[in-house]
């Protein structure tokens, strides 16, 4: 698989898993996430997980700032 495709790929399982998290995300936010080469081999379920930690760790859920 070409360099291209693979990256495409990334960009197309990133956009899918944030897709419905998107109203979970604090307003006012750009996120920018790099695909690193073990992307290529992670099941959809580990990249949702990876995902929901980054955005928990990072302090943007609209959960974590309730008050």
């Amino acid at each position: 698989m070409g360099n291209a495709v693979q990256r495409n790929r990334a960009k197309r399982r990133i956009r899918e898993v944030i897709r419905p998290r998107i109203s979970e995300i604090q307003s006012g936010w750009d996120l920018i996430f790099l695909a690193r080469t073990p992307l290529k081999n992670a099941s959809y379920s580990e990249l949702q997980t990876a995902i929901d930690q980054l955005i928990k760790r990072a302090g943007i859920s609209k959960e974590q700032n309730v008050n």
